[in-house]
């Protein structure tokens, strides 16, 4: 999951951060996964069920993601993964820059041209994961029409 938060001391009043986590009733599998991986931590769900759940973006980036990557997931969460992997690497770069900041037209499915946003119109941070998955499909499609894996 990307989390934006509010942060006033930022250029432009907002943190994001990434963050992984996986919940079940079942403690046994979460304890598997953190044993085995190394990262993360345990939490209490209000469920009564249990989150593992890994916030450092160097363990996203060095544990969670290759291990993703060598088993990938399938369905739609494989989706998911190529877009979280790819806000990851943005932001282990370090900071966005203005480029990070961009989307599509606000009626999906048109010839509209995609446009960077100036830092002035990037201020719902809450449109970041939707602008990211936007980027991504954009991406997907110049890969596949010039015939690129």
């Amino acid at each position: 999951m990307l989390v934006c938060r509010e942060c006033r001391d930022r250029p432009r009043g907002f943190r994001v951060s990434a963050a992984f986590n996986v919940s079940q009733q079942d403690r046994a599998p979460l304890d598997l996964f953190r044993d085995t991986l190394g990262v993360g931590t345990m939490r209490r769900a209000g469920n009564g069920g249990w989150y593992w759940e890994v916030n450092r973006l160097s363990d996203l980036a060095n544990s969670i993601v290759p291990f993703f990557e060598r088993f990938p997931l399938v369905g739609s969460k494989r989706q998911d993964f190529e877009r979280w992997r790819s806000a990851v690497a943005l932001l282990e770069r370090g900071r966005l820059s203005d480029a990070d900041f961009c989307h599509g037209s606000s009626s999906p499915g048109t010839d509209e041209p995609w446009r960077k946003e100036t830092p002035s119109d990037a201020r719902n941070p809450q449109r970041l994961y939707a602008e990211l998955v936007a980027l991504e499909r954009q991406r997907d499609e110049i890969v596949r029409s010039h015939g690129r894996p």
